[in-house]
């Protein structure tokens, strides 16, 4: 359940981003530093039928062999994160799948295929849910969407 709550969220993500300057859910800064593997973030927050969705990338360098990745993606209710090590033969393989430009956008984007292999596979990625619910729980500010 929790990988396709992830799908559904990289998917939506990345047909939402069709009025931002982004490149099938990636910025085209992220684009180029992702190809050697280079320090660097960027947040991006959506909504999604009512829900405010803060999604933060990070390209975390080169650690030995592997180039570490994270995604946090969050609403006021949780969030989830993701974590990967990606080899020099991966990332050359989701670079380029960065650089394909989809007919259409959604489940049969090939980026998103793609990369969706990857982030599935437990050897590559590692997936951690939390969860805000409390007795007295209070919406921070910050998931609330501007109208």
């Amino acid at each position: 359940m929790l990988k396709y709550i992830l799908s559904c969220i990289l998917i939506f993500h990345t047909s939402c981003c069709l009025a931002a300057p982004q490149e099938n859910g990636f910025s085209g800064k992220f684009v180029k530093k992702f190809k050697n593997c280079e320090v660097y973030s960027e947040p991006f927050t959506f909504n999604m039928y009512g829900t405010v969705f803060h999604d933060f990338k990070q390209i975390e360098g080169w650690n030995g062999n592997y180039c570490g990745y994270k995604q946090v993606t969050g609403t006021a209710n949780g969030q989830l994160v993701v974590t990967c090590n990606f080899s020099r033969e991966q990332v050359n393989t989701l670079y380029n799948a960065l650089l394909l430009k989809p007919e259409k956008y959604g489940k049969d984007n090939p980026t998103e295929i793609i990369w969706r292999k990857h982030m599935h596979n437990p050897e590559i990625c590692k997936f951690v849910r939390s969860e805000y619910y409390s007795k007295g729980f209070q919406v921070d500010e910050k998931y609330l969407p501007n109208f």
